[in-house]
């Protein structure tokens, strides 16, 4: 939030809705009061312990350069669409990452469906435009 002088972030659930928006404020307020916390609870709607959250665990998805997170994407889509890496281009800007390319089969195409919600799952990722399209393979035509 620093590096990029931003006041507040929203706090996405699996990438796809906004659960709610934390601020400066907020965390400044935590460090204010609560010097000595490292740690937080969490808890589910029944109060069952669901695991444990430290400081820096909220922001560290905010704080990962656009160059990790395509670094990441690029691993994926080469395990995902089992296409030529060259084929797809990756391009990654505050977050935001684009998807390009052609790729090869009808069969390929269908797998474009998983990729990019797959890609909304990769930690940094704020939005994903799908610029992605298959090459249909042309049949030719029935003579008679």
């Amino acid at each position: 939030m620093a590096k990029h002088e931003i006041s507040a972030v929203p706090v996405p659930i699996l990438g796809r809705h906004v659960a709610g928006v934390v601020s400066e404020a907020n965390l400044l307020s935590v460090l204010d009061k609560s010097r000595h916390l490292k740690r937080l609870p969490v808890i589910d709607a029944s109060g069952k312990l669901i695991g444990i959250v430290s400081r820096c665990d909220p922001l560290s998805v905010f704080l990962r350069s656009d160059e990790d997170i395509g670094r990441e994407v690029r691993e994926m889509l080469s395990q995902i669409l089992l296409a030529d890496p060259a084929n797809v281009t990756v391009r990654v800007r505050n977050g935001i990452v684009t998807l390009a390319g052609q790729l090869g089969s009808a069969e390929q195409h269908e797998l474009i469906r998983v990729a990019v919600p797959m890609t909304w799952d990769v930690d940094g990722v704020v939005n994903v435009v799908n610029k992605l399209g298959a090459i249909q393979p042309i049949t030719p035509p029935n003579l008679p």
